[in-house]
């Protein structure tokens, strides 16, 4: 069989076309050019379903498919387009594909199909407005998306100084605020320019609370923390590089959207003893898979322990072992203990 990659913009095409057949109203204005977005998404969905197919990772997808059923509810959409998109994909993918790669797709979209009906159409706030890191949360984002930059940090500060922990503010206060700026860009409720710039706000306030917090001499070793290439979203990541600092590993930060080729480099400059790696977006664990073996093939770093984490592998269980990685962390608090275990 040929590279199925290699079919997914003729998939693409057919599956729109027949889209178009069934909902005339709603994609009136779709011609199939090269740029138009109902295509690229299109493109984007079934390449995302063949890496899931690659992985052997059936949630992976299903994970996905209902984050997007929320964004096409709150555009105002009628959300059996999805359904009846992912049936046409299903058809067109049973024509196309064959061998075992055909039988995983098909697999993955069976799954997806059946659940699809009980995907919710509204994801849960992410603060919890009852404890006090969660009313503060709420009243820093609501300040940082007024455009209100002084009174957040004032916040922040104020918030320091009533004893609450830096850790908690990082973990309970800034993430989930993050966390809320993307549920809302995923209702529609807030511009991506208006999440750009919460994001960069919080990196901002990060380095603001790195100066305050106590950090242990250097002495566990060298660490490398990054962002998989073609991920932008390197919060977190920057998060677990600040815990691990403070716990006394010397971490070398790379940030988002590092190319393979760079990481293995300092892997090998700094003698690193592990690398922890992050992907937020579910279409970015391929990159993070083949990232992981380019290292296995590498002699020199044959005792570098690679962990990942992020919200891709968040919500799929044993995601981490199966592309290869040697541990798994939900968050910052969580990274120190699995690097200290894995080091002893």
């Amino acid at each position: 069989m040929e590279d199925p990659y290699g079919s997914i913009d003729r998939l693409a095409l057919n599956v729109m076309a027949d889209l178009k057949k069934l909902q005339p109203e709603v994609f009136a204005e779709y011609r199939g050019s090269p740029n138009d977005p109902w295509l690229d998404e299109t493109k984007k969905q079934i390449a995302f379903l063949f890496d899931a197919a690659t992985i052997d990772s059936a949630p992976m997808f299903i994970n996905y498919i209902a984050w997007a059923k929320i964004i096409l509810v709150h555009a105002h959409l009628p959300p059996e387009i999805f359904r009846e998109k992912l049936e046409i994909m299903r058809q067109h993918c049973k024509a196309e594909l064959s061998g075992l790669f055909a039988e995983k797709v098909d697999h993955i979209l069976a799954l997806t199909l059946q659940k699809y009906p009980g995907m919710p159409e509204m994801e849960p706030p992410f603060i919890d407005r009852s404890q006090e890191t969660g009313r503060i949360a709420e009243k820093y984002l609501e300040e940082v998306l007024g455009g209100e930059r002084r009174a957040a940090q004032e916040t922040i500060r104020k918030a320091i100084a009533d004893g609450i922990q830096p850790k908690d503010i990082y973990i309970n206060i800034i993430q989930r605020a993050q966390y809320e700026v993307g549920r809302l860009w995923q209702l529609g409720q807030i511009s991506v320019a208006q999440e750009h710039y919460a994001t960069e706000f919080a990196h901002q306030m990060l380095s603001q609370l790195s100066l305050s917090m106590t950090c242990h001499p250097f002495k566990k070793g060298s660490l490398v923390v990054t962002c998989v290439g073609n991920e932008m979203h390197g919060l977190g990541s920057r998060m677990v590089s600040d815990f691990l600092e403070m716990d006394g590993w010397d971490v070398i930060y790379l940030g988002a959207n590092t190319p393979h080729v760079d990481v293995v480099l300092f892997l090998k400059e700094r003698k690193a003893r592990a690398l922890l790696v992050s992907a937020t977006m579910g279409y970015n664990v391929k990159r993070v898979k083949m990232l992981i073996r380019h290292i296995r093939a590498e002699p020199d770093l044959a005792n570098v322990k690679i962990l990942v984490g992020g919200w891709a592998f968040n919500n799929v269980d044993g995601l981490w072992n199966a592309i290869g990685a040697d541990g798994f962390a939900k968050d910052a608090d969580g990274a120190v203990k699995v690097v200290n275990d894995l080091l002893k």
